[in-house]
């Protein structure tokens, strides 16, 4: 070794240089160290996450030669790896020493040649609930509960001493036809302290239960006092004592309606002891004190704030206060207020009926320093004339010269795609186009696309590469609305109702009849009197008839042709035609009948010369 090194080295150079000792007072010195370490060949394998042979340094040990493999994998022992060594006894090997306290005195160096192997996994057990670490662990035989919780770092300070809870799977010769788990309770305490042993089986789940969440011997105070919470319940201790132990009332408590309320223990739920308790009065476990404030009798009168300030809400009215004292609480206008007026909608109830009255308050004197000129508005106030009332409500607008115009997209093919704020509100289409620079070579001009709120807008304009353009549209863009210019497409395609839905290169001149005829024409179910053409911009264009003849609309690059299924014919309802077949029948047949009896009653008697034929509907008749 090293050692044995540096001992012959003290012994030869001792002899021929007087000053190199051991002992003190020496005057030469020398050091000796490793420059080269060789390497030396081993073999990892078994339940190993990356089995196989590995180059370590020679000083190299046990562990360092797992660490090259990755580790055992979960199906691995921690605690049985074996150390085989030129057909020597294997060493066996535990990691929890290790792992658990960092105690490396089972770590031997490794010699070439040597093979670590990691058997399979022995009997697991799970601990859960109030330990330093719940995890699934690995005990050798003779290890039982407690060397189990030393494995999980003990106990936490809740863990309740009483009882532990294992599920267990029983032992094969234990099981019985609908008996093959059981639960068993454990004295934890007796275990800890070594006077009962417990030993563990593969598979258990043992469960360190809490302590009592239920906390005894209190009292607790709440409302009008500077510290509520929960305090300590003192023998003959009485209402007066507890409030002192919470600082003390509030100035505004009404020490006449002091409640005291305690636990049933029957029902588990407060009852009224007293609703105006005596000072001196005893208390008792888990007593409820409520001290009340004038403010809990009488609701607190607030007023409301909106729009552009910081902290827009709800505010306590305080006595006198105006729409600028609001403003201020509030954190103040924003940058883009109205720094003239606030709205305030006040409620009033007139004849049994709730009406709201609006009043333009000047604010300009507190936020601007100089009076502004007035609004116009026919019911303004100055500030300090109008005092704010409970339930208020004051609206802060947005200043008309700090209006923010907004923004657009505009993508696609054009030089600057992006985002885009609006110059004025009524800007046209084609500026937009020009300031973002213009229509690139690849981009369709007549394909130009408008959406607005997610719905397209059909615009009849066709741009030039500048974004000038020719056409009956330029519409005024809106903001968030998105343009888009699409890349130039020179085909047609045709969908619906037709036998093999294709694309068409586009020529002048090409026509519907030619897309569907490329498309192997229209189904039997097909509607070819309700044939659309969807144009690149948005627009929609339907075939026309006049006298049973169809003209469909022309097609541009990127258009597409849609053929529709026939629409279902409903069903007819013979009953219902007889029905009415039959009463028309029935009412001509009536109608024949009182044509024939006039006739034959006109032509019985002829009418004399100096009598007129009397009327169907006169009485003489």
């Amino acid at each position: 070794t090293l050692g044995e090194v540096r001992d012959m080295l003290y012994v030869r150079l001792g002899q021929v240089y007087s000053g190199i000792r051991r002992e003190a007072g020496e005057t030469t010195r020398f050091s000796v160290s490793l420059a080269v370490l060789r390497a030396i060949q081993v073999r990892v394998l078994g339940a190993v996450e990356r089995p196989g042979a590995y180059q370590i340094s020679s000083v190299g040990t046990f562990l360092e030669a797992l660490y090259f493999a990755g580790g055992p994998t979960d199906e691995g022992t921690y605690r049985r790896l074996l150390l085989n060594r030129n057909g020597e006894e294997p060493v066996e090997i535990d990691l929890y020493p290790y792992l658990n306290s960092g105690n490396t005195s089972g770590d031997p160096r490794m010699q070439n040649g040597d093979v670590v192997f990691v058997p399979a996994v022995g009997k697991q057990a799970t601990i859960q609930g109030p330990v330093r670490r719940e995890a699934v662990f690995e005990l050798k035989e003779g290890e039982g509960l407690h060397d189990l919780i030393q494995f999980a770092g003990g106990l936490l300070p809740e863990a309740s001493l009483a009882t532990a809870n294992v599920s267990r799977i029983l032992p094969p010769s234990q099981r019985s036809q609908g008996t093959e788990r059981t639960v068993v309770d454990v004295p934890l305490n007796s275990v800890l302290s070594g006077d009962h042993t417990f030993d563990i089986l593969a598979g258990d789940v043992v469960s360190v239960s809490p302590v009592s969440p239920i906390v005894r011997n209190t009292v607790t105070v709440s409302g009008g006092v500077h510290r509520p919470g929960v305090y300590e319940l003192q023998p003959d201790m009485t209402v007066r004592e507890v409030l002192e132990r919470a600082g003390g009332v509030l100035p505004s408590v009404r020490m006449d309606r002091v409640r005291l309320l305690r636990v049933d223990p029957a029902l588990g739920r407060y009852y009224m002891v007293s609703s105006q308790v005596e000072p001196d009065a005893a208390l008792a476990e888990n007593d409820l004190v409520e001290v009340f404030s004038y403010g809990s009798f009488i609701g607190e009168d607030s007023v409301t704030v909106v729009g552009r300030v910081r902290n827009p809400g709800r505010y306590a009215l305080a006595s006198g206060m105006t729409v600028s004292d609001l403003i201020l609480s509030a954190g103040g206008l924003l940058s883009n207020a109205d720094p003239r007026v606030a709205e305030v909608v006040r409620m009033a109830r007139t004849d049994g009926r709730n009406e709201a009255t609006s009043a333009h308050v000047s604010i300009a004197s507190t936020f601007v320093g100089s009076e502004l000129p007035s609004t116009g508005s026919e019911n303004e106030v100055q500030d300090s004339d109008y005092p704010l009332q409970a339930d208020d409500r004051v609206f802060v607008r947005v200043s008309t010269e700090r209006r923010e115009t907004g923004t657009v997209a505009v993508l696609g093919e054009v030089l600057r795609p992006g985002e885009y704020a609006l110059l004025r509100t009524d800007e046209r289409l084609s500026s937009l186009i020009t300031r973002a620079g213009g229509l690139t070579e690849e981009a369709n001009p007549t394909g130009l696309q408008l959406r607005r709120r997610g719905i397209f807008v059909g615009v009849d304009l066709s741009l030039d590469g500048t974004g000038g353009g020719t056409g009956s549209e330029d519409p005024v863009i809106h903001s968030g609305d998105t343009i888009v210019l699409p890349v130039l497409d020179n085909t047609v395609a045709v969908t619906g109702s037709v036998n093999f839905p294709s694309r068409t290169v586009y020529r002048p001149g090409l026509s519907v009849e030619d897309v569907l005829s490329a498309a192997g024409g229209a189904t039997d179910d097909a509607d070819l009197n309700r044939t659309s053409v969807f144009y690149p911009n948005g627009n929609r264009s339907t075939v026309q008839r006049f006298l049973g003849f169809r003209r469909y609309p022309a097609l541009e690059p990127g258009s597409t042709v849609f053929v529709p299924l026939k629409e279902a014919e409903a069903g007819t309802n013979w009953a219902q035609a007889l029905g009415t077949t039959a009463t028309i029948l029935q009412a001509v047949a009536v109608n024949i009948l009182a044509i024939r009896s006039l006739t034959d009653q006109t032509s019985s008697n002829p009418p004399q010369d100096n009598e007129q034929t009397p009327s169907p509907g006169s009485s003489d008749g």
